[in-house]
């Protein structure tokens, strides 16, 4: 959380400082599960860099007051180390207007979207959204109470260098619920919805990506026979 204090410590007393490299971007959320554009590369250049001095192989304390994501590490010749995620104030729970909004681009088109981003009343325009897509209120906090707490329970699973809510796993979460079953391996996780013997059954398989900062990062394998499926359930949200 930001301002809570925190030191390092390493067994080794002979080194006297770690090489801290700062993460403050906009990364872009998932994709739908049908393209099939190639996955965006990764720039692992840090958009900052600074040293942290260590005495007897212990930090000072240290506050982090910046969202982003902060590695620390012995040496620059390798990408092994710690990390540690500074996201949202309150997260993983959703506590602003610009916290409700954002999620909403998986169930929005663009212009849709667009709009909403650029209504400086946040609050109003969500709640016009959910108001005409449900076409009446007490439906409009089913549809949100469904949603948001989606949103909140990929957060708390599938957080990674990107809030839950942006990744993969997080995308077919929000938007087709919890799945009914899960098949993990050591690099994967199956989810199904339906029965696992019905061949009509929904299936997505993410594999495990190899990243420095975080062992939550999986990837979907996208296929274009998702599309009618996706767009059957993003129009039951919008019935």
């Amino acid at each position: 959380d930001s301002g809570e204090p925190f030191k390092i410590v390493i067994n080794d007393p002979e080194i006297h400082h770690l090489y801290v490299g700062y993460y403050h971007r906009e990364f872009p959320v998932a994709r739908p599960p049908y393209t099939e554009d190639r996955e965006p590369v990764f720039e692992y250049r840090p958009d900052s860099v600074f040293l942290l001095p260590l005495f007897n192989g212990e930090s000072d304390w240290i506050n982090i007051n910046s969202p982003g994501f902060y590695h620390f590490r012995k040496d620059t010749l390798n990408r092994t180390g710690l990390t540690l995620f500074n996201h949202h104030e309150g997260f993983p729970e959703l506590l602003t207007a610009d916290d409700l909004r954002e999620p909403l681009r998986y169930i929005t088109t663009k212009k849709e979207y667009d709009t909403l981003i650029n209504d400086p009343n946040s609050k109003a325009a969500i709640d016009n959204f959910w108001l005409k897509t449900a076409q009446s209120p007490d439906r409009a906090k089913i549809l949100i109470q469904k949603y948001y707490s989606n949103v909140e329970e990929s957060n708390n699973l599938f957080t990674s260098y990107v809030e839950g809510w942006k990744t993969d796993r997080g995308l077919i979460y929000i938007v087709f619920g919890r799945p009914d079953y899960v098949y993990r391996s050591n690099d994967s996780e199956e989810w199904i919805y339906g029965e696992p013997q019905n061949r009509s059954s929904l299936r997505f398989t993410f594999v495990k990506v190899n990243n420095p900062f975080t062992d939550n990062d999986y990837m979907l394998l996208r296929s274009p026979t998702f599309k009618e499926p996706w767009f059957i359930t993003v129009q039951s949200w919008r019935r």
